[in-house]
C-alpha cells in the first residue's frame, strides 16, 4: 500500500541569527517570514543588533512576506521601542510585533499604531 503523499511546504519562516550569511534568493518561490532568531542567538552567547537586523531585512527585504520587530525578552517596553524604530529603518515593509505569553500591557500602542494588523488566537478583526 502507498502511503500518501505530502505536499512540499510553500512558506517558512527564516531566522537572521541563523540565515544572515545565507543567500536568501535561492529560496524562491517561497513565501517567506524573517524573525531576528534572537532567543537562540541569546542561548549562544550572541546578541542580536537592531541596525544589523534591519539592514539584513532591507538587503533581503523583497524575498520576505513580512518581518517580525526584534522583541526584548521579558521587556514590553523596550520590544515596543524596537518596533517603533525598526518600522522607521524598514523602508516600508512591514515588521510585526510577538504577543509574550499573555502579557497584553503593551498592545494597546501596538493596536493604536497605523497600519497594525493583528494576526494569530485571539486577534480582533479591522
Amino acid at each position: 500500500m502507498n502511503a500518501p503523499r505530502i505536499p512540499f511546504p510553500r512558506n517558512g519562516l527564516i531566522s537572521y541569527h541563523y540565515g544572515r550569511n545565507q543567500d536568501i534568493s535561492l529560496y524562491d518561490g517561497f513565501t517567506l517570514i524573517a524573525d531576528s532568531g534572537a532567543y537562540s542567538a541569546k542561548t549562544q552567547g550572541v546578541q542580536i543588533k537592531l541596525p544589523d537586523l534591519c539592514a539584513w531585512a532591507n538587503e533581503w527585504g523583497d524575498c520576505f512576506a513580512w518581518v517580525a520587530a526584534l522583541d526584548v525578552i521579558g521587556d514590553p517596553v523596550a520590544s515596543y521601542r524596537n518596533w517603533v524604530n525598526h518600522r522607521g529603518s524598514l523602508h516600508g515593509r512591514l515588521a510585526a510585533i510577538q504577543r509574550c505569553s499573555g502579557k497584553t500591557a503593551m498592545l494597546p500602542p501596538f493596536i493604536r499604531a497605523p497600519r497594525y494588523r493583528r494576526y494569530g488566537r485571539g486577534a480582533a478583526s479591522d
